[in-house]
């Protein structure tokens, strides 16, 4: 008899963890290889000169984060997360090894990132 609870016990058991494996969250990629940018002629936050916000997200869960502040680049590269239209990238910039992290929504063709406490709205180009 106590063989037959112990063998039911693991029958449940392996038919649990064959369950809870086929319920794994897909990751979604729908971001990957896609190219968003804002150019602002006249950015407030840099003086009123011309910056050109960019954002692509490569096909491995990379984001690149670009600011051409009047002709001159700042990069900033990491990964990302993205679920039901919201993610979050850890980014780096180049020589600093302090970790960014940007929150961004995708709705349509309009991204909003939000960057050092503004939102940065771009299209999808």
């Amino acid at each position: 008899m106590k063989t037959i609870k112990l063998l039911m016990f693991f029958v449940a058991a392996a038919t649990m963890m064959t369950m809870s494996s086929c319920t794994k969250e897909k990751e979604d990629n729908s971001l990957a290889g896609t190219k968003w940018q804002l150019v602002n002629e006249q950015d407030a936050t840099y003086h009123g000169v011309k910056v050109v916000y960019t954002v692509t997200f490569g096909q491995n869960k990379e984001m690149t984060f670009t600011r051409n502040v009047n002709g001159t680049d700042f990069v900033m590269k990491g990964t990302y997360t993205y679920k039901d239209g919201s993610g979050v990238g850890l980014l780096y910039q180049e020589g600093d090894s302090n970790e960014y992290r940007l929150t961004f929504k995708v709705s349509g063709n309009t991204l909003t990132l939000n960057f050092s406490l503004r939102d940065i709205v771009m299209t999808k180009i």
